[in-house]
């Protein structure tokens, strides 16, 4: 990434090419602690003066990728929960729920097994069992 985002003619010629940056946010973006470091900032800033258009892929939540792309100031365009909700800006564009009697069986089935169980959507969640590390 760094290469192609320098400050010179070759990133003029990246940008005709390249048009959308999609970032992971642990591990990519993020460091162990959390933080955005410099070099990350930077290296967005120069990504959108070269038009490029930014968007985080996240397993997170949406409300945790928007206090990253509001810390970056920039548009909030993202795919989160893995791919099951995406939005641009305050709308949703995509939605994929589980049918409430689908998520009733995996809590059943959870719950018979004694097993950790994480049901996520836009604005919420839920978690029951305990995980062992």
């Amino acid at each position: 990434m760094v290469t192609l985002l320098r400050e010179d003619a070759q990133a003029v010629l990246a940008a005709t090419r390249i048009r959308l940056l999609c970032l992971d946010l642990d591990g990519t973006l993020l460091d162990d602690e959390k933080n955005i470091s410099d070099a990350n900032r930077a290296a967005i800033a120069r990504a959108r003066r070269a038009g490029i258009a930014v968007a985080i892929a996240s397993g997170r939540h949406p409300f945790s990728v928007e206090q990253v792309t509001e810390d970056l100031g920039i548009p909030a365009c993202a795919v989160c929960l893995s791919g099951a909700y995406a939005v641009l800006g305050d709308v949703c564009v995509h939605a994929c729920p589980l049918d409430g009697a689908v998520l009733e069986s995996l809590i059943g089935c959870a719950e018979r097994q004694g097993a950790y169980i994480a049901i996520s959507g836009a604005g919420f969640n839920l978690t029951c069992g305990f995980i062992d590390r």
